[in-house]
């Protein structure tokens, strides 16, 4: 069965839309879903990290959604939400829902 990953920021507007159209295509498929809260603020400073430099008093974020985050950027993600199939196929954003469907219902998946 493959496995379904999903890093999101609840800030994000994508994220608010992807959310509601990924469980519907979960159950479509028969996977569970691993949910993955992340910082995406922390992508984008990881990123751009000129654009950041200048905060004068940056809030520490709490070590469970920076490791997230960490693990995120490791894997090559770049915003939110971001999804994975099977640990390495990896999709970002809402509009790209209809091909991790397909992903998650390809022979031998």
């Amino acid at each position: 069965m493959p496995k379904l990953e999903f890093f999101f920021d609840c800030s994000s507007p994508w994220t608010y839309l992807a959310f509601h159209r990924l469980g519907p295509l979960a159950a479509d498929a028969g996977v569970d879903i691993t949910w993955r809260p992340i910082l995406v603020g922390g992508v984008f400073n990881e990123i751009n990290g000129s654009v950041y430099e200048q905060r004068a008093n940056p809030v520490r974020p709490k070590q469970r959604l920076r490791d997230a985050t960490d693990e995120l950027i490791a894997r090559g993600g770049f915003g939110s939400p971001t999804i994975f199939v099977d640990r390495d196929d990896m999709y970002l954003g809402n509009d790209r829902l209809p091909l991790v469907r397909e992903a998650l219902l390809r022979p031998g998946a």
